[in-house]
C-alpha cells in the first residue's frame, strides 16, 4: 500500500493505492485486485480526497450475502494531513479483531490516461509547474475528445493493419520490457505514395497502437510503452517524406505519450 502525495497525486479519490501484489495465491490475487486500485474505504467508513463523481445508487457494491457482511460506503470525504495515517489504523484494528468484523477494502480502479493517473506524466513534462500542467492536461482532453472514438472501418486502417506496416513487437522474452509498437516506415511510404493510405489514417493506426500499449501497462500510475520505427529501404535520395512522422511527434506533445514517464 502506497501512500499518495498531494502534488503528484492531486486527483487521486483516496490516500493510498496498491503498490504491489505478493506472490501466491492471495486474496488480493483471488478477488481481483491490481496495482493502482485506489482505497477509497475501509469496512464502508469512507476515506476519500473528494468527493466521487457518481451517485451510489448507480453502482453495484460487492456484498458477501453467505455470510451476511453487508457494507454500504458513506463516502465520507477526509481532509489532507492525518488521514493516511487514520486509514492505516483502521485497518490494524479491523485486522487485530479479526476474524469478527472481517476486513473489508472497498477499491476503484482507473485507466492509464484517466486524470488521476496522467496527472504525474503532465507535471513532470511541465517541470513541476502546476498551471503549465493544467493547461497542458485541457489540451490533451480536448484533443481526446476531438480525436476518439477513431472509425475503424475506414479502408486505410484496414489495409495498415492487413499489411502490419504499424503492428505490435513480441517483447514477453525480454524481462521488464514495455509493451511495443512497431513502424515500417518505409511501407508506410510506399502505400501513401499508392494512394492506398492519407496521412491521417497512418496517424490514427499509430494512436491506436500505441493506447493499446499503454493499457498493458503493468502500473496505470506509470504507462510505459516503446516505438520502433523501422526506417529500412527509406532514404532521401528516394523522396523521403517526413510529414506522417513529423504529425507522429506532434501528438506526443498534447498528449505526452513522449515524456519522461512514458518512454
Amino acid at each position: 500500500m502506497i501512500k499518495q502525495g498531494e502534488d503528484d497525486s492531486m486527483f487521486y479519490p483516496g490516500f493510498a493505492t496498491i503498490g504491489k501484489l505478493l506472490k501466491g495465491e492471495t486474496v488480493a490475487r483471488k478477488f481481483g485486485v491490481q496495482v493502482g486500485d485506489c482505497i477509497v474505504a475501509v469496512n464502508g467508513q469512507g476515506f476519500r480526497r473528494f468527493a466521487p463523481d457518481y451517485k451510489e445508487e448507480d453502482i453495484l457494491l460487492l456484498n458477501d450475502e453467505d455470510n451476511a457482511v453487508t457494507v454500504k460506503l458513506d463516502n465520507a470525504v477526509v481532509p489532507p494531513g492525518d488521514a493516511y495515517n487514520q486509514l492505516l489504523a483502521k485497518i490494524k484494528a479491523i485486522k487485530a479483531a479479526a476474524p469478527d468484523p472481517p476486513l473489508i477494502l472497498t477499491l476503484e480502479r482507473y485507466g492509464w490516461d484517466a486524470r488521476c493517473n496522467s496527472w504525474p506524466r503532465f507535471l513532470v513534462a511541465r517541470e513541476n509547474k502546476v498551471p503549465d500542467a493544467m493547461m497542458m492536461q485541457q489540451q490533451h482532453e480536448q484533443w481526446r475528445s476531438e480525436t476518439f472514438p477513431i472509425d475503424l472501418t475506414k479502408d486505410g486502417l484496414q489495409e495498415i493493419f492487413k499489411q502490419k506496416a504499424i503492428s505490435e513487437i513480441n517483447t514477453g522474452f525480454l524481462k521488464d520490457f514495455p509493451p511495443t509498437v512497431y513502424i515500417n516506415y518505409g511501407k508506410l511510404q510506399t502505400m501513401e505514395k499508392a494512394g492506398e493510405v492519407t496521412s491521417d489514417e497512418i496517424l490514427e493506426a499509430f494512436i491506436i497502437f500505441t493506447e493499446r500499449m499503454l493499457a498493458e501497462s503493468a502500473d496505470p500510475r506509470k504507462p510505459q510503452t516503446c516505438q520502433f520505427i523501422d526506417l529500412t529501404g527509406v532514404s532521401i535520395t528516394g523522396g523521403f517524406r517526413v510529414e506522417s512522422l513529423k504529425r507522429i511527434y506532434r501528438v506526443f506533445e498534447v498528449s505526452t505519450f513522449w515524456s519522461p514517464i512514458t518512454k
